[in-house]
């Protein structure tokens, strides 16, 4: 590999190598993780036990970048300190080259659009970067997208970021409110004619002229910005040149305002198959935080770790349930479904988790429920306590029989005494701002100092302490959310845990008076919408007899829609092959002759379908899959052994796989209500696997025979 050439001597310059860099902002510049971010940046919150940076860092560092700019402002000392223990830890050396990574804090900046400044002032960035913000998930590969930034840099100059957008439809969980954003764009490049927030546009949409002079013309509301650019080296000059942008969305606005006088232009780059998106409130952590858990982001995953010494090891088990090196579960305790356990940590008897986090060295007693939340690292929570739709940062405690209500958010060392009820919503910190903020102040969530002491601050320190409402022993006061302000037109922000994320209540009901059932579907995330959809594909193919191509071309039309990765197919398509038609007769006889012909032909009929997704690799998820459902609803298991024969007999399935799931051990608790268990799943198929054991013994046999003769 040649030396990279430096600059030449009299003030010419030789050619730059082609190293790829890429530019972190750090910072959140925004409230939305108040009182959290008063103790720690919010590129430093956990989010699957990985601090949200890494993911970041992860991100750029697998797509090929070799040097990194993290800007941070505030709390900037905390994020200095994780990247040197990443250095240390050599989680940024690549087989060829070591990552060369730099932080920068620039305190004096109060917005994104200082800290470009900054990088321009500075004289950082001379060829093309990536441009990210410090809290975005993705398991893209940024090499596609630059490669068609560079193609387009090549014919003209003009065009000086590319947006990299994600389909998302209307109502998916990866949307709120507040990142729903509405695209014009030019049908046969991607150029960006129109941006804008969805919740700024009422009843009409003006398009600029320019965009009527196009060929055609999109009208996207299906796109989600991941908040991941690729930018020419102009950007930060014209950030210096217009001290109004902000942010970046002012400069795309900007560009798109001014693009005739100044011959700029914004493209697009849609992501296929692949993941990114970015945690800019709760809802997007919590809609973030599942997609990991459910393997949306693979390979990005908890049980995959990054380097050696990087990150903990988990366990995984069907259900997405990771458990940690260390874990300690008690008799009877139930990890339902997507579940993270952190290493060290310990789970008390009869305590019931479901859909939720738990981080390192932690103590959950005995008769705990914890629903849809996120416990951080050295939290102990003690006997017959309900924690439903909440934050609970590090080394918290909540004492026997807390119920903590739903978008309560408790900051770190917060203890909440015995039998406390904490109403929804409700945020409690043991820190308290030393000043007000005021549209004049320029504060941000990271002002705030971190660490108060009683011989420092002791005014501090007792107003911290509210016995009254927090219960004896506690710690901590009820933080008082100062509002943004806002139009008085614009709607409220919606609260996570409480309201939708898609819109306020006055726009709700008209969202979702247009599903296509009449009911709201607001509730409902990603997979059940999928599962729904491939499994009307699913019956009406067998009904109307379509051809297995345009059923194959279907089902990769719902994957793309709903952002599914390929390994979650599977085991959603043999669930819906599964369910039992809506025209199954009622009357028993009646039903089993009927449900009997429907699986030997209808799987037969998608014999092809299967085959294209169900791959040897496959196989044991798909048949855990099966016991799944049967031990779900017991009038599709006595088909067990059926469906098991038909589609060993189509080569779907294989023997030695079959023969596996049979004869693997049956969990202790896998978090079932139903008083059905596995071994009575396994008893309906031994006809069948009889059969096979059998089958293979003759075999075996005549093979010998035949040896005998020879």
């Amino acid at each position: 590999m040649p030396p990279k050439k430096s600059k030449e001597k009299g003030g010419g310059s030789a050619k730059q190598t082609d190293v790829l860099h890429a530019v972190i902002i750090a910072d959140s510049f925004n409230f939305r993780f108040l009182p959290i971010t008063l103790e720690q940046p919010r590129a430093l919150l956990p989010l699957a036990n990985r601090p949200l940076i890494d993911y970041t860092l992860q991100f750029l560092v697998s797509s090929g970048v070799e040097d990194i700019i993290v800007m941070c402002r505030a709390h900037a000392g905390l994020i200095r300190k994780h990247i040197d223990k990443l250095k240390a830890a050599r989680f940024f050396t690549q087989t060829k080259t070591e990552v060369n990574v730099i932080a920068l804090g620039e305190n004096s900046s109060i917005s994104a659009g200082d800290c470009l400044r900054e990088l321009e002032r500075q004289q950082l960035i001379r060829s093309d970067f990536v441009l990210v913000s410090g809290d975005v998930v993705s398991n893209m590969n940024i090499q596609k997208a630059l490669a068609e930034h560079k193609a387009r840099r090549e014919v003209s100059k003009s065009s000086v970021m590319s947006l990299i957008m994600k389909p998302a439809p209307p109502m998916s969980s990866s949307r709120d409110v507040e990142n729903d954003i509405v695209l014009a764009l030019d049908d046969s490049s991607g150029r960006v004619l129109y941006f804008n927030h969805a919740k700024n546009v009422r009843k009409f949409l003006y398009l600029p002229v320019n965009a009527l002079g196009q060929s055609s013309v999109q009208l996207r509301y299906d796109l989600l910005d991941c908040h991941i650019s690729i930018c020419s080296p102009e950007v930060p000059l014209l950030f210096t040149d217009n001290f109004d942008y902000s942010c970046r969305d002012d400069f795309i606005k900007g560009v798109l305002v001014h693009e005739e006088i100044m011959g700029h232009q914004i493209h697009t780059h849609i992501l296929d198959g692949e993941y990114a998106a970015r945690v800019s409130n709760l809802f997007s952590y919590d809609a973030i935080s599942k997609h990991v858990i459910n393997r949306w982001t693979y390979p990005i995953v908890p049980d995959t770790r990054v380097k050696e010494g990087v990150g903990r090891l988990y366990a995984y088990s069907r259900g997405h349930r990771y458990t940690g090196v260390g874990v300690e579960l008690g008799r009877n305790c139930s990890l339902v479904k997507d579940v993270v356990v952190g290493c060290d940590s310990k789970i008390g008897e009869n305590s019931r988790l479901t859909r939720c986090v738990v981080g390192n060295n932690c103590t959950i007693g005995q008769n705990v429920t914890i629903t849809d939340a996120y416990v951080w690292d050295d939290v102990v929570i003690e006997d017959n306590c309900t924690v439903d739709k909440a934050v609970v940062c590090s080394r918290a405690r909540l004492m026997q029989g807390v119920k903590v209500g739903k978008g309560c958010m408790l900051s770190y060392d917060v203890v909440i005494g015995a039998g406390v009820e904490l109403p929804d919503g409700c945020k409690v910190t043991t820190v308290k701002p030393l000043r007000k903020r005021n549209k004049d102040s320029f504060s941000f969530d990271d002002d705030y100092p971190a660490e108060t002491t009683e011989a420092s601050e002791p005014s501090l320190l007792a107003a911290i302490r509210d016995d009254s409402i927090l219960g004896e022993g506690s710690r901590g006061h009820v933080y008082e959310e100062e509002e943004e302000e806002e139009s008085d037109s614009a709607p409220a922000r919606p609260r996570w845990g409480i309201d939708s994320p898609h819109a306020d209540t006055e726009e709700q009901s008209d969202v979702e008076s247009v599903t296509s059932d009449g009911k709201g579907e607001s509730d409902a995330d990603d997979t059940s919408r999928f599962y729904t959809e491939i499994m009307e594909s699913v019956q009406l193919g067998v009904a109307e007899k379509i051809h297995s191509e345009n059923l194959i071309l279907e089902i990769n039309g719902s994957k793309h829609a709903y952002g599914m990765p390929i390994d979650e197919i599977p085991a959603v398509l043999i669930k819906a092959v599964m369910q039992r038609p809506k025209n199954t007769p009622t009357e028993a006889g009646a039903a089993s002759t009927f449900l009997k012909d429907y699986y030997t032909k209808s799987l037969a009929h998608l014999a092809p379908v299967l085959s294209n997704y169900i791959r040897p690799e496959y196989h044991k998820a798909v048949l855990e899959e099966m016991e799944d459902v049967c031990l779900t609803t017991d009038n599709i298991r006595p088909y067990i052994a059926l469906i098991l024969h038909t589609l060993y007999n189509l080569d779907i399935l294989e023997e030695e796989a079959i023969l596996a799931w049979y004869q693997s051990d049956l969990p202790d608790s896998d978090g079932y209500d139903d008083d059905i268990d596995r071994s009575t799943v396994r008893k309906a198929s031994n006809q069948f696997i009889e059969w096979l054991q059998n089958a293979d013994e003759e075999s075996d046999e005549e093979s010998d025979e035949e040896s005998d003769e020879e």
